[in-house]
């Protein structure tokens, strides 16, 4: 017999994640974080980048680094299917940006149903005998999309997808009566609709405040598989994407839980979220950061946090891979050494 049963239990899930947005939501970067996290510190992460090696922005803000495969024009499936093939052999995690050239870049799928179209009306510009065979001409294009639908379904690594989001807009009646255009707030991701379902998590990432990484959850796109999972990421349109939500993913996708059985998946990143909150709250006055000032102004202040937190108490890991063991002695030794610093700046005076 080649089939067997078993007790099911979660252990052995891997992880597939759909990320899209406009233009500076922060899919990469974001991408990237969670591919560290689910990695972990010493976990080799690549990126297959369509994007112009736009990643390489990000090669000094994720800890560890990451490897990448220049990706350009033509974007068929088969090609997307070789890049994939040599991420999945040379890394831990990957992440692939953007998968939407695969659907409207030079020779992906819509491109290469009108190539169909051309050939089967032999370029005619007759648009009645084009719509006749408007639908015979998926069937190549479909059949070709299929082989990288399954390969990706068949990815046998954490796989991290971004997609460039597309904004819808709609008429309105202005209080006047008369008809206005209206852009929608969220966008929807560029690929083939039904893809998507495919994913264990698919968010929207947007920029808020001048800064990326920040996901909500609009329809019909939007999804998570298990209320764990959504209870693991930031707070929607609050909280950014950050590698310790990577970490906790991973762990909860990994843990072998069965029938009655319990989980507190959301304990261990409640924990350090609060603890990386008591750093930022205890080292204020050498960073200098406020609530009004918003994620602008975080993002200015928390590398000052950190130059600190390596100049003064000798801790060369970044507080984001920081365990919740080393963000504890870390606020106690920034205690210990903040209450110092009234004593010593009145001995140089």
């Amino acid at each position: 017999m080649s089939f067997e049963i078993k007790e099911s239990t979660r252990q052995g899930i891997i992880p597939l994640f759909c990320l899209w947005g406009g233009t500076g939501g922060g899919k990469t970067e974001s991408a990237l974080r969670l591919a560290r996290g689910i990695a972990g510190p010493k976990g080799r992460v690549g990126i297959i980048d369509t994007e112009g090696k736009r990643s390489g922005y990000y090669s000094d803000r994720i800890p560890g680094g990451f490897k990448r495969i220049d990706f350009d024009a033509p974007y068929t499936p088969e090609r997307y299917v070789e890049a994939l093939d040599l991420l999945e052999k040379s890394v831990d995690v990957g992440v692939l940006d953007s998968a939407s050239h695969c659907w409207f870049g030079p020779d992906g799928v819509l491109d290469l149903h009108e190539q169909a179209l051309d050939r089967m009306t032999k370029n005619s510009t007759d648009w009645k005998e084009r719509e006749r065979l408007n639908w015979p001409a998926w069937r190549e294009p479909k059949l070709r999309f299929g082989f990288l639908r399954n390969r990706i379904l068949g990815f046998k690594i954490p796989l991290m997808i971004c997609f460039r989001g597309e904004a819808k807009t709609h008429m309105e009646k202005d209080d006047k009566g008369k008809n206005t255009i209206i852009t929608d707030k969220t966008t929807s991701p560029i690929f083939d609709k039904n893809f998507i379902y495919e994913a264990h998590i698919a968010i929207e990432c947007f920029q808020k405040d001048g800064a990326g990484g920040y996901i909500r959850f609009p329809m019909p796109y939007a999804k998570t598989s298990h209320a764990d999972m959504r209870a693991l990421l930031p707070k929607a349109e609050i909280e950014q994407l950050k590698i310790e939500h990577g970490a906790a993913l991973a762990a909860w996708c990994s843990t072998p839980q069965g029938p009655g059985t319990s989980t507190a998946a959301t304990t261990p990143l409640n924990q350090k979220i609060e603890l990386l909150m008591t750093l930022r709250d205890v080292t204020t006055d050498i960073h200098g950061w406020a609530k009004e000032l918003g994620a602008t102004g975080w993002t200015i202040a928390k590398p000052k946090m950190e130059s600190w937190i390596r100049d003064e108490l000798g801790q060369d890991t970044l507080v984001d891979s920081m365990t919740t063991d080393q963000l504890q002695e870390t606020i106690a030794a920034a205690k210990r050494r903040l209450a110092k610093l009234p004593t010593e700046q009145a001995q140089l005076v």
